[in-house]
């Protein structure tokens, strides 16, 4: 928890430039959340507020709580999302697993890219019970076996040992199922063409946009970065067009009576 708390605090203020951020589970969302109006959601592990900034343009009348238990995360967000004109929302550090939200006030609970930070069974039962009744939980993570097909689980030495926080879904339908009053309606997979250069995936290596790549000791993250590069190098013809594919799932809960 230490370690993490000092990668967030100091990736805060780069984290968006760092971070890609996906529109199609924001489409998604638009769309199983059609004809509901005054919508009031939260958005648990808010991050500096990418996913927030999108929910807020693309759901209309969406009033949202921006909530992380980094203290700069939030500050982050905050500033972010009010560069952008946002007045809709309100920000709390708060944790994933104690949710300081009244019960049964809320028609959606969206978690990007969090997950592997929580305890998930309680966090999961916490936020039903935070949900109105039919409300809407999205969690947008990438499942262990996708992580093992990225170009840093195929290409950065250790990157799947040391990242053993990810889910499978193997593990989803067993502990939803030992939840009250909620149901697993939809499993959504998306997949992103993505393409940039070496240098830039060096930068991003070396900005930490990855929570995994804390998990390094400093010495052990530069030979492991020494030897992507050559894996890389040896692997793609053109350093300057590497290409790749990222996967990502979309698992839709609801509420229950």
């Amino acid at each position: 928890m230490h370690s993490m708390t000092r990668h967030f605090n100091e990736v805060a203020g780069s984290y968006n430039n760092l971070r890609m951020t996906d529109y199609e589970p924001i489409n998604y969302m638009q769309e199983k959340l059609q004809g509901m109006k005054n919508l009031q959601g939260a958005d648990i592990g808010c991050g500096s507020g990418r996913y927030a900034l999108l929910m807020l343009q693309k759901i209309r009348g969406l009033y949202l709580i921006c909530a992380d238990i980094n203290k700069a995360m939030v500050t982050e967000a905050e500033k972010y999302l009010k560069s952008y004109n946002q007045n809709n929302f309100i920000v709390k550090q708060m944790e994933a697993e104690k949710f300081d939200i009244p019960l049964n006030s809320l028609d959606f609970i969206s978690s990007f890219n969090s997950i592997h930070h929580f305890a998930l069974p309680l966090f999961v039962e916490n936020a039903i019970k935070t949900l109105k009744n039919d409300g809407y939980l999205f969690i947008y993570t990438r499942l262990q076996s996708q992580n093992e097909q990225s170009i840093w689980g195929k290409y950065f030495p250790e990157f799947i040992q040391r990242e053993n926080r990810l889910i499978d879904l193997s593990q989803v339908d067993g502990w939803s199922k030992q939840i009250v009053s909620v149901r697993l309606e939809d499993i959504r997979f998306f997949y992103f063409k993505r393409h940039t250069t070496l240098e830039q995936l060096i930068d991003k290596c070396e900005g930490k946009h990855y929570s995994t790549f804390s998990l390094y000791s400093d010495a052990d993250f530069h030979v492991a970065l020494a030897e992507f590069r050559k894996n890389i190098q040896k692997n793609f013809s053109d350093i300057n067009i590497i290409e790749w594919q990222d996967e990502n799932v979309m698992l839709t809960f609801r509420k229950s009576v």
